[in-house]
C-alpha cells in the first residue's frame, strides 16, 4: 500500500471538510496527477480513499452503488454511521475471502440531520473509528500535529 497518498477530514460545528491529493505515484514515478480520490456517495456523504488505484475504484464504486440502491429500494437515505458500518462489513468479508483484501484506507465524511457532522476512519483491515479529525497516508505526519493543537469543538 502506498504511503504517498494523503487524505484528511475534520468536523466543524455544522460542517465536515474532507480533502485528498490527486496524484497516483509509486516511488519517484508519478503516473497520474489528476486522480479523483473522493467519491460522492449521496448529497451529504463523501468517501476519500488512499491506496492502490484498483482498490480505490472497486471499493468506492461498490459502496456508492449499494448506498444508492438501498436509497432507491427503501426511499430512505442511510446515515453516515450506517454507511461506515456497511463499509466495515464489506472490508471484513473481503479479508476472509480468497479474493483478498482491498488495499485502501478511507475517510468517510457526512452530515446527518439527527447526528450532525461526522468523520469516520477506516483502514484496510476494517478498523472503524468515529473521530473529530483524522488523516491517512502521508498527511498524518503534517496534519495531525496541527489539528491536535488548533482544532476546537464547536468551531
Amino acid at each position: 500500500m502506498s504511503m504517498l497518498d494523503s487524505i484528511f477530514g475534520f468536523v466543524g460545528k455544522d460542517f465536515v471538510i474532507c480533502a485528498a491529493d490527486s496524484t497516483n505515484a509509486r516511488s519517484v514515478v508519478v503516473m497520474k496527477d489528476d486522480l479523483d480520490k473522493i467519491k460522492v456517495l449521496d448529497d451529504r456523504k463523501v468517501l476519500a480513499m488512499a491506496g492502490e488505484v484498483n482498490s480505490i475504484a472497486d471499493l468506492s464504486e461498490y459502496v456508492q452503488k449499494n448506498v444508492m440502491l438501498y436509497s432507491l429500494r427503501t426511499n430512505i437515505n442511510l446515515s453516515t454511521a450506517a454507511v461506515a458500518n456497511f463499509m466495515r462489513g464489506v472490508i471484513a468479508k473481503a479479508i476472509r475471502s480468497r479474493g483478498g483484501a482491498f488495499q485502501t484506507n478511507m475517510i468517510l465524511a457526512g452530515y446527518d440531520e439527527a447526528d450532525g457532522p461526522s468523520v469516520y476512519y477506516l483502514d484496510y483491515l476494517g478498523t472503524l473509528h468515529k473521530l473529530n479529525y483524522t488523516a491517512q497516508g502521508l498527511a498524518p505526519l503534517f496534519v495531525m500535529s496541527t489539528m491536535d493543537r488548533h482544532w476546537k469543538e464547536g468551531y
